[in-house]
């Protein structure tokens, strides 16, 4: 997410949740997270909780990239064996990619498919290639 479209949803989360530093949000989202963890899928609470969890990391995030800050509280370190295939263009030729890969994922990304993508991202910018979910093969270590 490039700095601009990051200050404009910052202003977005400043008005709604109100004005907090990083500290306070990574401290506020781990907090809710803590609760969350504790309520039944049952509760009528329990989705209120799992969006405002969502929207700290988010905030945070956001923080981090307008502020350009190194704090990496807000990500998830994820070790992968990854396994993909690339076509030489003209070529028709085939070469298998097999790399172990450290991958710093939003905490707020909460499906497989949402991870995979950043991490299909985080390939194509290490590897100068384009891969999507469907074409690399994950194995978390």
């Amino acid at each position: 997410m490039n700095a601009s479209l990051a200050t404009m949803k910052l202003t977005h989360f400043t008005r709604t949740y109100g004005e907090m530093t990083y500290a306070e949000v990574v401290k506020l989202a781990k907090e809710t997270e803590e609760t969350l963890s504790h309520l039944p899928a049952t509760d009528v609470a329990f989705e209120y909780f799992a969006k405002c969890v969502r929207a700290y990391w988010q905030y945070a995030e956001l923080l981090a990239i307008v502020g350009e800050r190194s704090d990496i509280d807000h990500l998830y370190q994820k070790h992968y064996l990854c396994g993909w295939d690339s076509i030489v263009s003209g070529k028709q030729k085939k070469t298998k990619f097999t790399e172990e890969l450290e991958f710093y994922i939003p905490r707020y990304n909460r499906s497989q498919y949402e991870q995979q993508r950043v991490m299909c991202e985080a390939i194509g910018k290490r590897f100068n290639t384009y891969v999507t979910p469907d074409l690399v093969e994950f194995m978390e270590l």
